[in-house]
């Protein structure tokens, strides 16, 4: 018996040997990432990705000799392919309840926080609480992690595809306060020439969200992956790169 378990042991330790040996030789990862600046920036030319994290994350990785490839695509597809194991991981990615089965997160990359857009003549000044924003007309974006949490929270909003969409609702006058990520809101609403029309808001006691390189529990190697690029990430943010990427953005 001893001998029968010592050989299983043995083959485990092969098997893992190997695909480790497999893994290490590819020196690899392709990433999935959507349009959410500045944080992820999806060209739309020629669908190339840069931004904040996905520049932290390439250099995070180039630390211990892996290429990073990135590939844009839709957060729904995103989140179903790493759901399913069919696509490896993804960046700018928030801590929530309900994706802890399926993913792996890596340490810290960067923070967010969730602001009240409107315009700027709204009087925003009794806004504190979720609860004050029932008497508003209140937009989110479909399955963005502020939207989620409207639901859990069961606070009336209506909801929209795209952030475009929510900005421009909003300095139309078509609904009152958009929940949202605060610096792709003002990102956005730059680049659609909004920025001098609208104001964010902060409800009180919102706490800073972290985002993370994803990871998908069911694809292979994925422990190990995760494992690599946090020893990146130690290297680059004792050798100032990490803060030279963050300060190119803010």
């Amino acid at each position: 018996m001893r001998t029968h378990s010592l050989r299983r042991a043995m083959c485990f330790f092969l098997m893992l040997m190997m695909s480790c040996f497999a893994w290490s030789r590819s020196q690899a990862v392709t990433l999935f990432a959507m349009d959410y600046p500045p944080y992820s920036i999806v060209s739309e030319s020629d669908h190339q990705v840069s931004g904040m994290d996905a520049d932290i994350i390439r250099a995070a990785f180039a630390a211990v000799n892996v290429e990073v490839q990135y590939q844009a695509q839709s957060w729904e597809t995103i989140l179903s392919g790493l759901q399913q194991g069919q696509m490896l991981g993804t960046l700018a990615c928030a801590q929530r309840p309900e994706r802890l089965p399926y993913m792996f997160y890596s340490d810290e990359i960067s923070t967010s926080s969730h602001v009240l857009i409107s315009r700027r003549e709204l009087n925003t000044s009794q806004l504190h609480t979720f609860a004050d924003m029932a008497r508003f007309d209140t937009l989110s974006v479909a399955n963005w992690a502020p939207q989620k949490l409207l639901e859990q929270l069961h606070v009336p909003h209506q909801v929209v595809a795209t952030l475009d969409e929510a900005l421009l609702q909003i300095e139309q006058g078509k609904a009152d306060i958009l929940y949202v990520t605060e610096y792709p809101a003002l990102t956005h609403a730059k680049m659609l020439g909004l920025l001098g029309h609208i104001k964010a808001t902060p409800l009180a006691n919102q706490p800073l969200n972290t985002q993370h390189l994803c990871v998908s529990r069911q694809y292979p190697n994925a422990r190990m992956v995760i494992n690599q690029f946090n020893a990146g990430l130690r290297k680059i943010k004792r050798d100032g790169t990490f803060a030279a990427i963050r300060n190119r953005y803010f």
